[in-house]
């Protein structure tokens, strides 16, 4: 039978004690102290100057991704480098025939020449009227 008469006195004691607790004015809180305003403005000077880097890192991401969209791709510089082969060969063959036709020329003049120096050096042999 005591079992019931410790529960009702531990039921009546906290009871008690939250009536208290209650009845107790409470203290009003200081909303920041004087170390703590240093902090805070400490702290808001920090997030004003990271704010500035990351608006700079911003820009900069910005420039770099307008600068890699004018970069060709793997795929079109492959293109390009096909495209320098050909003309490659293209120049080469030309070269060649130049080559040919200017033989051909060298020789055409060289005939002309010969033709016409012995007309030429015999002007050059007549007396001055």
């Amino acid at each position: 039978m005591t079992d019931p008469w410790i529960a009702v006195a531990v039921a009546a004691f906290v009871i008690v004690l939250f009536l208290a607790a209650l009845a107790v004015p409470r203290r009003p809180r200081t909303v920041r102290a004087p170390a703590t305003d240093a902090k805070l403005d400490a702290i808001n000077a920090r997030l004003t100057t990271l704010e500035g880097k990351q608006t700079q890192n911003d820009h900069d991401v910005r420039n770099i991704r307008m600068a890699m969209q004018s970069v060709p791709t793997k795929d079109r510089l492959n293109e390009v480098l096909v495209q320098v082969s050909t003309i490659s060969g293209k120049v080469d063959g030309m070269h060649d025939t130049l080559a040919t036709n200017g033989h051909s020329l060298r020789r055409i003049e060289d005939f002309l020449i010969a033709a016409a120096l012995p007309t030429v050096a015999g002007k050059g042999h007549e007396a001055p009227k």
